[in-house]
C-alpha cells in the first residue's frame, strides 16, 4: 500500500505569527495557535454535545494547551460573532488555511470570511461555508502579512466556538487509488566527487473538486506499507485542463542546499560536528559520532551549502544520503556486506563492466599564507548597506568614508551615507601540493583512467589512503528489500557498493535497477 502526503505549509510562517481573537475563555493561551495538539474530549455545558459513553473527561479547572474556546455561545439560530486576527513577521504566499474545529463531535462554524492584508491594505477576501470539523479554506494569495477571520454562524445553536489547530496551509493525503505512478531514483557518489539528489516523479489523480495548488519547495512525503520512502520537495508540477491529473517532480534536501549560500572561511581545529551544524542550520540531519568527532582544518570559499557539505563529506570519507529518511544521514561506510542471492536477480540483467578501472588518484591540496600588502576591495559612493562576496579570501579590513558591519574571510558587510567609501584588506597567497596514489593492480590492457581532486579542507584522516580504486561497475535488476545506496553487498561472488537504485512503487514488490562499484583490494 502506497500513500503520499503533501504538506502545503510554509516553513516558519506559524512560528513568526501573532494571533489575537475576540471573546476568549480566561484559560485560552493564544501562543497555542503556533503549534498543533490533539483534540481533547472534555464534557462541557452545551446542549446535545457529548456522548455518555465514558470517553469524555470532566472539564478541568485550568486546562492547558487547549487552543481556543469562546466565552460566548451561539444563539438559538447558531449566530455568533468572533473575530480572529493573525499577523506575520514577513510577507507570505499561501494556498489557504486549515482549521481543526471540534472533530470529536463534528462541530464547526458554517459561515467564515477571511480578509488578507498587506499591512493595512486589503488585497483579497473570501467567504467560506465549512461542512466538516477539519476544513481547508482554499485561496491562493501572495504578498500578505495579516489575515482577519470572522466567524458568524455555528452548525448548532447554544454551542461554543472551538478552534483546536490552525495550519497556515493544508496537509493533503493521497491514497493508493489516487497515485497512478511513482518512480524513485536514489543515488550517491562513493568518493563524494558530487552530492547527487534523490528524486521522484509522481502522477496523482485527484477525485475531488478542489483544485490542488502545488508550490515549489514545499514537501511531499512518500510511504509504502507505512514505511517512509523519503521526504521530497516539489520542483515542478503540471496538471491537465480539468485539473484532475497532476504530474509532480520533486527532489530531496540536496537541491534545497543548492539554493542556499554558505559564506565559508578558514577553519582551525574545528570538529566536523560543529562545521556540519553551521552549514546545515535548521535542516534536519543525523550524524555518526565517528564522523562528527573528526577535526577539520583548512579553507572553504563562499559557495552553496551543498558544495560545502560535499567538501566536508570528502574530507571525512562520509556517506551522505537521504534514502528512506526524513533527514540527511551522515555516516561511515558500512563494512559488513549484505548478501544479494542470485534468486533476487531478475533474468539476465546482471552485467559487470570491467573497463572502468581507476589507475591513479591525484590529490591537489591548496593552502594559504597571509600577505601584508593592502589591496583595494571597494571604492565607490555608497548609500545604505551592501554585502560584498569575494572570490578570494581577505583579512585585516579597514574602511574610510563608511562603516564595517560584519566581515569574514570571504565577505564584508559595509554601509555608507552617500559619500565615497574605500574598503581595503590584505590578501592570502595560494599554494598547491599534489599527492598521488597509484593502483598497483593495473595490468597492461587497462586504459589510463586518472581521477583528480582539488581540496582546501581536510580532516585528521588520510583521505588518500581511504580512497578505493574502482575495479569494475555492475548493473543489474533485483528485488529490493532493505538495500540502500552506500551499502556494501555480496553479489555473484563479488563485493560491491551500491551507487544508485531506480525503482517504481506502484506494483506490489519493488524491483530496482541498480548500479554498483567493485573495488580493487
Amino acid at each position: 500500500m502506497i500513500r503520499a502526503e503533501y504538506v502545503a505549509i510554509v516553513e516558519g510562517m506559524s512560528e513568526g505569527s501573532n494571533t489575537v481573537i475576540t471573546q476568549p475563555k480566561p484559560f485560552v493561551d493564544l501562543e497555542d495557535m503556533k503549534t498543533n495538539r490533539e483534540v481533547p474530549k472534555y464534557a462541557t455545558l452545551e446542549g446535545n454535545y457529548w456522548w455518555l459513553d465514558g470517553t469524555y473527561e470532566n472539564f478541568p479547572n485550568n486546562p492547558e494547551n487547549i487552543g481556543y474556546m469562546s466565552a460566548i455561545q451561539s444563539d438559538s439560530n447558531g449566530d455568533i460573532n468572533v473575530t480572529l486576527t493573525r499577523e506575520y513577521d514577513d510577507q507570505y504566499a499561501s494556498v489557504g488555511f486549515t482549521f481543526d474545529f471540534d472533530t470529536n463531535v463534528d462541530e464547526y462554524p458554517t459561515n467564515v470570511s477571511i480578509s488578507w492584508y498587506r499591512d493595512d491594505i486589503l488585497i483579497d477576501s473570501e467567504t467560506f461555508s465549512p461542512d466538516s470539523a477539519k476544513y481547508f479554506m482554499a485561496k491562493n494569495v501572495s504578498g500578505f502579512n495579516k489575515i482577519v477571520v470572522n466567524f458568524t454562524k455555528l452548525k448548532s445553536p447554544n454551542h461554543y466556538l472551538k478552534i483546536f489547530n490552525i495550519y497556515d496551509g493544508y496537509i493533503r493525503k493521497f491514497s493508493q487509488d489516487e497515485i497512478s505512478d511513482i518512480s524513485i531514483i536514489e543515488q550517491i557518489e562513493i568518493d563524494n566527487s558530487a552530492l547527487p539528489s534523490n528524486s521522484i516523479q509522481m502522477t496523482l489523480v485527484n477525485p475531488q473538486d478542489l483544485a490542488l495548488m502545488f508550490q515549489r519547495s514545499l514537501p511531499i512525503k512518500v510511504y509504502k506499507n507505512d514505511v517512509l520512502i523519503g521526504d521530497f520537495f516539489i520542483e515542478n508540477s503540471k496538471n491537465n485542463y480539468y485539473k484532475t491529473v497532476y504530474n509532480i517532480d520533486a527532489s530531496d534536501y540536496m537541491n534545497m542546499l543548492e539554493n542556499q549560500l554558505y559564506m565559508g572561511g578558514f577553519y582551525n581545529n574545528v570538529t566536523a560536528s560543529d562545521l556540519i551544524a553551521d552549514v546545515l542550520g535548521q535542516i534536519p540531519y543525523e550524524l555518526d559520532s565517528n564522523i562528527g568527532n573528526l577535526v577539520m582544518n583548512g579553507y572553504m570559499k563562499a559557495q552553496t551549502k551543498r558544495e560545502a557539505l560535499r567538501q566536508i563529506a570528502f574530507a571525512t570519507n562520509a556517506i551522505i544520503d537521504t534514502s528512506r529518511s526524513n533527514k540527511i544521514v551522515i555516516k561511515k561506510h558500512p563494512t559488513v556486506p549484505i548478501n544479494i542471492p542470485n534468486s533476487k536477480i531478475i533474468g539476465n540483467s546482471y552485467n559487470n563492466n570491467e573497463f572502468k578501472r581507476t589507475t591513479k588518484y591525484l590529490l591537489n591540496e591548496t593552502y594559504y599564507t597571509s600577505i601584508e600588502d593592502e589591496t583595494e576591495i571597494y571604492n565607490a559612493v555608497l548609500t545604505g548597506t551592501i554585502t560584498l562576496i569575494f572570490d578570494q579570501p581577505y583579512h585585516n579590513y579597514t574602511i574610510t568614508g563608511g562603516s564595517i558591519i560584519s566581515t569574514g574571510s570571504n565577505y564584508a558587510i559595509i554601509s555608507g551615507n552617500g559619500s565615497n567609501v574605500l574598503l581595503v584588506g590584505k590578501q592570502y597567497e595560494e599554494h598547491t601540493i599534489q599527492y598521488t596514489k597509484e593502483n598497483t593492480n593495473v595490468v597492461s590492457t587497462d586504459l589510463s583512467n586518472e581521477i583528480s581532486y582539488d581540496i582546501s579542507l581536510k580532516s585528521n584522516i588520510d583521505i588518500l589512503a581511504e580512497l578505493k580504486f574502482v575495479k569494475s561497475e555492475i548493473s543489474c535488476d533485483f528485488k529490493l528489500t532493505d538495500e540502500k545506496v552506500g551499502d556494501l553487498v555480496l553479489i555473484n561472488d563479488q563485493t560491491a557498493r551500491i551507487t544508485s537504485l531506480n525503482y517504481n512503487l506502484v506494483n506490489g514488490d519493488i524491483y530496482a535497477s541498480c548500479s554498483m562499484e567493485v573495488y580493487d583490494e
